[in-house]
C-alpha cells in the first residue's frame, strides 16, 4: 500500500480574516486544486497542482522553505508542530478545495487534530467527500456560490445536500459539538431572487444556522463590491428567514496580510 500524500501550496501562519471567527490566529493548510473557478477567486494559484509547497517555518515570520509536492503526512504534521509552538486557535483546511484529497484527509486528520481543532473551509460541493472526513472536523465553513455573483453553474442543490450531512450526519466532536457557519460571497451584480433562494436552502435545514454576507474584495475587474445599501437590503431580507446574518468583509484583505 503506497503512502498517501497530498499537494499543498503553502502552510503558514496567520489570522483568520473571513467569518465569526475573524481575528483568531490560524495554521493555514492551503491545499492543491479546485473544482470550480469563481470570478473572485483570491488564491488563483492554488486552482491546479504544484511541483512545489512553500512551508513558514516561524510562526509569522514569512521564512518561507520550499520543498517538493506531494507531501506526505509526516512531512505535514512536522510542519504543524514546528509552527504549533505559538499559540494557535486551530487549523484551517483551505484552498484550492480541501475535500478533493478527502482520501488524504482521512489519514491525515487524526494526527494533525492531536494537536489543534480542525476548521474546514469549503465550497460545499462535495458531499460525498465529505462524508469521509466529517467525524475529524470541528468547524464547517461552507460557502455558498451564487452563479450572478461566482460567475458558476447553479449549485443550491448539491450545496443541499452537504447542508444536510453537515448538520445531521457524523459524530460530532466534544466537547460542544461541531460548528457550522455558512458565507456568501456578495457583489453589486448579485440576484436577489438566488440570495432568497440561498436564505431559503438554510432556513430549510436549520434557520438557526449562522449565514455571513461577504462582500467581494475588489481584486479582480470581473467582480466589483456591493454598495452599503446592497448589503443593508439583503441582510434585511436573510434576517426575515433566519436567526443570524451578518455582514463581514475580508478582514485580511483590509490588513494587508496574507
Amino acid at each position: 500500500m503506497s503512502t498517501p500524500a497530498a499537494y499543498l501550496h503553502e502552510i503558514f501562519s496567520a489570522i483568520q480574516g473571513e467569518g465569526p471567527l475573524v481575528g483568531v490566529r490560524q495554521i493555514f493548510l492551503r491545499f492543491c486544486e479546485c473544482n470550480l473557478s469563481c470570478r473572485f477567486c483570491d488564491t488563483p494559484a492554488s486552482r491546479g497542482h504544484s511541483e512545489t509547497c512553500r512551508i513558514e517555518k516561524t510562526a509569522g515570520e514569512r521564512d518561507f522553505v520550499t520543498v517538493p509536492n506531494p507531501l506526505d503526512v509526516k512531512c505535514l504534521v512536522e510542519a504543524l508542530t514546528r509552527l504549533n509552538k505559538s499559540p494557535h486557535h486551530s487549523i484551517s483546511l483551505t484552498g484550492g478545495e480541501p475535500l478533493l484529497q478527502a482520501d488524504f484527509l482521512v489519514e491525515a486528520l487524526p494526527l494533525l487534530r492531536a494537536q489543534l481543532p480542525v476548521y474546514l473551509e469549503t465550497n460545499g460541493t462535495l458531499p460525498e467527500a465529505l462524508g469521509k472526513v466529517l467525524p475529524q472536523v470541528d468547524i464547517i465553513a461552507m460557502d455558498i456560490k451564487l452563479p450572478s455573483a461566482a460567475g458558476v453553474d447553479d449549485q443550491l442543490t448539491i450545496h443541499k445536500e452537504f447542508l444536510s450531512m453537515s448538520v445531521g450526519r457524523g459524530p460530532c466532536p466534544p466537547p460542544h459539538g461541531r460548528r457550522l457557519f455558512i458565507k456568501i460571497v456578495i457583489t453589486a451584480d448579485t440576484r436577489e431572487e438566488e440570495l432568497l433562494e440561498a436564505f431559503s436552502l438554510v432556513a430549510e435545514v436549520d434557520p438557526q444556522i449562522e449565514v455571513i454576507l461577504q462582500p467581494v474584495s475588489e481584486i479582480s475587474p470581473k467582480a466589483k463590491a456591493p454598495t452599503p445599501q446592497q448589503c443593508l437590503r439583503w441582510q434585511t431580507m436573510g434576517l426575515q428567514r433566519l436567526a443570524s446574518v451578518r455582514v463581514i468583509p475580508q478582514m485580511h484583505r483590509l490588513m494587508g496580510q496574507m
